[in-house]
């Protein structure tokens, strides 16, 4: 039996739809994969399921602080860069993002060797959070809600 990805993806798709059975009256919406939390980890999984073709729900508490940045807002540095650089190769939207929306960027520890240089962009918090928030919503088969968590756990 030959078996090429699309049939695969296809048997995938239908074995884990027979496993995710929601409770509390939720299960009216079907859908393959339950983001919770939409901070930058969030945002990249619920992005990556609904690109792959699966029907994704983002839960967040707040609409308002969809990849929201509340402390320091850059991206990149010597740990976080070298994740942002993996997330970006697999196709993933943090570098496009501060791409887009980054005031200032700056090369660290020039004055070391160039295995520990590595690049820093900060962002205007409010148009990173506003442009990961238009991303999400203009992605096909992703849905986001803020009333469906509380469904979901029974608070409302």
């Amino acid at each position: 039996m030959n078996l090429n990805s699309s049939t695969l993806d296809e048997n995938r798709k239908r074995d884990w739809k027979k496993e995710s059975s929601v409770s509390n009256n939720f299960s009216s919406e079907n859908y393959d994969c339950i983001v919770i939390g939409s901070g930058h980890a969030g945002c990249e999984a619920a992005l990556c399921c609904a690109r792959l073709g699966f029907e994704t729900l983002l839960f967040t508490l707040s609409t308002d602080q969809i990849a929201f940045m509340p402390c320091n807002p850059h991206i990149g540095g010597s740990s976080k860069g070298h994740l942002v650089r993996e997330i970006d190769a697999l196709g993933g939207e943090m570098g496009r993002n501060i791409d887009k929306t980054f005031l200032q960027s700056k090369m660290l520890n020039q004055s070391k060797g160039p295995a520990v240089h590595s690049l820093r962009a900060q962002a205007d918090k409010s148009a990173y959070s506003l442009s990961m928030k238009h991303v999400l919503e203009s992605q096909t088969h992703l849905h986001s809600s803020k009333e469906k968590w509380f469904r979901f756990f029974g608070m409302i």
